[in-house]
């Protein structure tokens, strides 16, 4: 009962604030948080009616701080990743749409900056509520409020500036990259015809190119805007449609032909092939 808990917040789309527990009216434990939306689409009221949502669920395996490892809700994901013990932490916590991030805690540097001026804060109340009596050096210990305030959205400013140019410079690497990816790609595609094995997984086409599979999947899925065992089938049944129609296979069954496409059964081929054309294997070599 002796205790109290005050949360204070300044902003709305970049904000900053700070959660400090009192005990018989003094300040026994303090936390600053900071943070912004990453989508100028984005509707902050929705965006935080989910968010506060999320802070007020119960959880356990975690301490207290600001809310649970994982929370959904409607399509919203809210993730909290903490490191260290409940007097000295670092965390961030993020807010997913769907698989797009709208919302992140800044980088580590602007953070640690945060906290150290939050510190400095919390000695000063203290010193000019507790240890000194004279109403001009109270006064003047007071003023470093503002300048807390103003040191803190300036931060703020930094850490999502930093954030952006970083993101910029990864975003154009990356172009340089995926490009140089996808022409071995296609290369392995057109030439050595890497689609025809039939167990081909991701991480051997990644390793036939050099490359890892998370940028081989971002590759396919961004390039082409399907996910890699469709990009593999659209290959697979673009090649078997010329060898139904190619008289040296007229003698081929329909599996024997799947076979060579890259299919291991010739049920796998045949509702592929419908899949992809409306028609099974037989039905559009007839109507060839």
């Amino acid at each position: 009962d002796s205790l109290i808990y005050h949360d204070t917040y300044f902003g709305s789309r970049d904000f900053i604030g700070s959660e400090v527990v009192y005990e018989d009216a003094l300040p026994v434990w303090g936390m600053n948080y900071y943070g912004y939306i990453l989508s100028a689409e984005t509707d902050e009221k929705e965006l935080y009616e989910f968010l506060r949502k999320a802070l007020m669920q119960e959880y356990v395996g975690i301490w207290p701080v600001r809310g649970p490892k994982n929370y959904k809700d409607a399509g919203w994901r809210y993730v909290n990743q903490i490191s260290g013990v409940l007097d000295r932490f670092t965390g961030v916590e993020k807010v997913y749409r769907g698989k797009k991030l709208l919302y992140k805690a800044p980088e580590k540097f602007y953070f640690s900056l945060f906290i150290l001026f939050f510190d400095l804060f919390v000695l000063i109340w203290l010193i000019q509520n507790y240890l000194i009596a004279d109403l001009t050096i109270k006064s003047m210990l007071k003023s470093y409020y503002l300048v807390y305030f103003v040191i803190s959205f300036f931060v703020l400013w930094k850490g999502k500036k930093y954030v952006y140019i970083k993101n910029n410079l990864e975003a154009e690497s990356n172009q340089d990259l995926f490009a140089e990816i996808n022409e071995r790609l296609n290369l392995k595609l057109e030439v050595d015809k890497i689609f025809l094995q039939p167990n081909l997984d991701v991480k051997t086409l990644a390793k036939e190119l050099e490359t890892n599979e998370k940028y081989l999947s971002q590759l396919i899925n961004k390039k082409y805007n399907v996910n890699f065992s469709n990009f593999i089938n659209d290959h697979r049944i673009e090649y078997s449609k010329k060898i139904l129609l190619d008289q040296k296979y007229s003698n081929y069954t329909v599996e024997a032909i799947g076979n060579l496409s890259g299919f291991n059964s010739k049920s796998g081929f045949n509702a592929t092939f419908k899949k992809h054309t409306g028609l099974t294997p037989t039905d559009y070599k007839k109507g060839a």
